[in-house]
């Protein structure tokens, strides 16, 4: 039977590789957008239907964000489309769905940039053998066929599905904020999901890890407080567990699937890769007031200047 290898999620799935049949989704997964239903009619393409841009504000200003920078830097522009790509037509039980979205933004690079990370994500891997990117097509293309030889093999309907939404989270100073959730099922006992982060500096025009944001020398301070909340949240989550031994099974470690929030730092982890699949994907946030030294100035939000507030005293 096959089994589901997402290029460049290895982290997600070290714990199951011996897992029959866990290719990624979540049927309720909140965060996916206008779920797509499979193809009842015959279609030549599913072309791209821009809707109206929107003007996502800046939410928050960060420290030594001069006002010219953030005055040339802009809001970013930003709709959903569908992207394009055909499935052949079905009829009956059992019919494939596929449902992948795109963000059209007012940034060329930024296109190039979250396209490139939906081509990786619709790329599922089914086998052993890694299939180079090519097209997200393509893609589609391999996705189809493994379900009619998985529905062909078991001698009745395997339901695959495939959804990939992005998500614009809105600027933070010179940093767009994005995010893709993603949801697969390949007819095993359960699908899988993901929800990958993406911070780009729309300066320099590159996506920021986590050594861009910290200050020299502060990954361990920046571990110790992410590490607190993981413990916190194993004794939430299994109460009673022996600390030492979970953190055997399932070892901490900082990742660089992060986002610079509006209340804090928020690391995000996938399924498997701190816990069971029971869990979920775990997030923690960091409060900016505790990252004062830890992440660099100008990726901290600017504090309210109480001392220019003029307060009226009623007689």
């Amino acid at each position: 039977m096959n089994k589901f290898y997402p290029m460049n999620h290895a982290l997600m799935f070290k714990k199951t590789v011996l897992f029959k049949k866990t290719v990624m989704a979540s049927l309720l997964l909140v965060s996916l957008m206008g779920l797509t239903a499979c193809q009842k009619k015959p279609s030549e393409s599913d072309s791209s239907t821009n809707q109206p841009m929107q003007t996502l504000p800046q939410q928050t200003t960060l420290q030594n964000q001069p006002q010219s920078a953030q005055a040339m830097t802009g809001q970013v522009q930003v709709s959903l489309v569908k992207a394009n790509y055909s499935l052949p037509a079905c009829d009956g039980e059992g019919c494939l769905q596929v449902d992948i979205q795109r963000l059209e933004t007012s940034q060329p690079w930024i296109n190039q940039f979250l396209d490139q990370q939906i081509l990786k994500l619709s790329n599922v891997q089914l086998s052993e053998k890694t299939t180079k990117l090519t097209t997200l097509q393509a893609n589609v293309d391999r996705f189809v066929a493994a379900a009619k030889a998985d529905s062909a093999a078991r001698q009745t309907p395997v339901p695959y599905s495939m959804q990939v939404s992005p998500k614009f989270l809105g600027e933070l100073g010179d940093v767009a904020r994005f995010k893709i959730s993603a949801a697969f099922y390949t007819g095993g006992a359960h699908g899988s999901a993901l929800d990958n982060y993406y911070n780009l500096d729309m300066q320099r025009k590159k996506q920021l890890v986590l050594a861009d944001i910290l200050m020299p020398q502060q990954q361990q301070a920046l571990y110790d407080l992410v590490h607190q909340q993981y413990v916190q949240w194993v004794k939430r989550t299994a109460a009673g567990t022996d600390m030492v031994q979970y953190e055997k099974d399932w070892p901490f470690k900082l990742t660089q699937n992060f986002s610079l929030g509006d209340e804090g730092l928020l690391l995000a982890y996938g399924q498997y890769e701190i816990g069971p699949y029971v869990v979920g994907m775990p997030e923690f946030i960091i409060p900016y007031a505790q990252l004062s030294g830890i992440l660099k100035p100008e990726y901290l939000p600017v504090a309210p200047d109480v001392s220019s507030t003029t307060t009226t005293a009623n007689p």
